[in-house]
């Protein structure tokens, strides 16, 4: 399978009026399935990195687990948990971007977009109406297992 990243100029979810969807979405593909493929795609673009992906209920979690280059910016004030089990969340921000180096919020930039070229949204929070293939989270190691530098 050939990934193709970013996102459809038009969707077919959009009864929000702000729904997107990926290039690779499709309905028949599960999460797990979804998963693979991701990870097959990180090793083979990113072969100096090592990375988990997982999915379990709904949720795709991409974490860097190693990287022989330097994630954190030097100036930003973190934590030692936090450089070993950074939560990124599901968009990356501002504030990511004053904690990571250049380098290391432009690889996260790509796993994002990537993650959600498999997916759709149409969600909106203010009306209660949630739609999503699954929740994308991404994280520098995992909870249970240190990132390694």
């Amino acid at each position: 399978m050939t990934t193709k990243i970013g996102y459809k100029e038009e969707s077919r979810f959009n009864y929000t009026g702000n729904g997107w969807e990926g290039k690779q979405y499709d309905s028949s593909l599960k999460i797990k399935e979804i998963a693979k493929h991701i990870k097959k795609h990180l090793k083979k673009k990113f072969p100096d990195a090592k990375w988990s992906v997982t999915s379990k209920n709904r949720v795709l979690s991409i974490n860097l687990m190693k990287w022989n280059k330097e994630v954190f910016n030097p100036k930003a004030e973190l934590t030692d948990w936090d450089k070993e089990h950074k939560q990124l969340g599901c968009n990356l921000s501002e504030y990511n971007k004053s904690e990571l180096t250049e380098e290391a919020y432009q690889l996260f930039e790509y796993v994002q977009t990537l993650g959600n070229s498999f997916n759709y949204n149409d969600s909106d929070a203010q009306i209660d109406y949630f739609n999503s293939n699954f929740y994308l989270r991404m994280n520098i190691g995992r909870y249970n297992k240190n990132f390694e530098r």
